[in-house]
């Protein structure tokens, strides 16, 4: 993303990757020896918001998927194994081998043999491969990275369109972003939909360029407070009248925590376990990097991610839970992580400014992105002025813990 990868390449480098899972980024998504059929679904789901579930074991009751279908698309996956290569876990190849329908979803019970290949339903790209059972693991990857990223694929550009504009708005202009089916939601704005997803593909699959469109549009510089007659009419916002009002992710708060107490580092690259052999329970979570290089595993996460509702490792999460929980304040009020850094970012705050009026400024503007209001400023200056001098510091420490504490913290206007 950093590069600007095209997605169309991104998501041809996804479906097609093999190798060691800690060398080549994109082979980590076959690493957790999924079957054929589960990687059917990921890319689906992924790529297309489609969900096949329903197929495994009768034709899809409400999208036209049926059953061969479904183990069409898992047998473009089936000559995908996994191995060791140097001790690490590695992604390779195989004979793929002949696929046949698992009747009522039993592998036990084989039905007739199925060709690899996609869904007939999508209108203006041709779901037969025109491959056989002897077809090779390459061949058939190959056509389902061609098939899912044809610029006339009707969905690909519009799932990953519909991403981008949740991930800068707050919600989806189809709020169930990995379900176009009809289970999902229907677009609250069709049309622009349609005009981002053509020029998606006009920009040449350009991530940054969309980014860039939305971040500019008036849409984006909507305030999320103040009066209007909306809220009688919309008040879920399907209109976009006003912005979302979004909180921060768990990987952002953690991040703005550290960010705030000066602790944060910027280092780039790198491995992101350090132990290879003691995954899971036990690990040590003491790294002061960017939580996008955390790792995130099955059976033990970071406390703070946890609490905070990240996406669950195990199944792909277009959309994740928000919820608001007694833990959460608790977490904030004594987790040892945020009271140490509470009490970093106090020692920094007090290290700054001439004055006390500064310091209390410095401490907003680090924390809350903003300057303090005169009734915030006159309350946290009467806190600070009946600290003694040698308790300074805690007190400049409790200010920062407070403000990690308050909602607007934890929120984006």
């Amino acid at each position: 993303f950093r590069k600007n990868q095209p997605m169309d390449e991104f998501a041809r480098a996804m479906i097609t990757a093999s190798g060691s899972t800690h060398r080549f980024g994109p082979a980590v998504v076959y690493r957790d020896k999924r079957t054929p059929d589960e990687m059917a679904k990921i890319f689906s789901q992924a790529f297309l918001g489609t969900r096949l579930e329903c197929a495994r074991c009768h034709n899809h009751k409400t999208d036209p998927i049926s059953t061969e279908e479904y183990y069409s698309m898992a047998a473009l996956f089936a000559g995908v194994w996994h191995g060791a290569q140097h001790g690490m876990h590695s992604v390779r190849v195989a004979n793929p081998g002949v696929m046949r329908v698992h009747l009522r979803g039993s592998a036990a019970s084989l039905g007739q043999e199925v060709p690899p290949a996609g869904v007939s339903a999508l209108a203006g790209v041709n779901a037969d491969f025109k491959l056989t059972s002897a077809a090779s693991d390459a061949e058939r990857r190959k056509a389902a990275a061609d098939w899912m990223t044809n610029p006339a694929n009707p969905l690909f550009s519009r799932v990953i369109v519909n991403r981008i504009w949740h991930h800068l708005i707050g919600k989806g202009l189809v709020r169930t972003t990995d379900n176009f089916g009809m289970m999902g939601e229907k677009p609250s704005h069709a049309a622009l939909l349609d005009w981002l997803a053509h020029q998606f593909v006009v920009d040449q699959w350009s991530v940054k360029k969309m980014i860039r469109r939305i971040v500019m549009s008036r849409t984006y510089r909507l305030a999320s407070t103040g009066e209007s007659v909306g809220w009688a009419g919309d008040p879920e916002n399907r209109l976009i009248w006003r912005a979302n009002r979004k909180r921060l992710t768990a990987e952002a708060i953690r991040d703005s925590i550290l960010s705030v107490s000066g602790q944060l580092s910027m280092q780039q690259g790198g491995y992101t376990i350090r132990k290879f052999s003691q995954y899971d329970f036990g690990y040590e979570f003491n790294t002061i990097r960017r939580s996008v290089y955390v790792p995130l595993f099955r059976n033990t996460l970071l406390e703070v991610l946890e609490t905070f509702d990240v996406a669950n490792p195990n199944v792909v999460s277009g959309r994740r839970s928000e919820t608001t929980l007694p833990t959460q304040a608790l977490y904030l009020m004594n987790s040892p992580f945020v009271n140490a850094e509470a009490e970093r970012a106090g020692e920094r705050i007090s290290r700054n400014g001439v004055t006390d009026a500064e310091r209390v400024r410095l401490a907003y503007r680090l924390a809350l992105g903003r300057e303090p209001s005169a009734v915030e400023a006159d309350v946290v200056m009467k806190f600070i002025g009946k600290s003694k001098t040698d308790q300074k510091s805690r007190a400049w420490s409790a200010l920062a813990h407070s403000l990690f504490g308050s909602v607007d913290f934890r929120h984006l206007d």
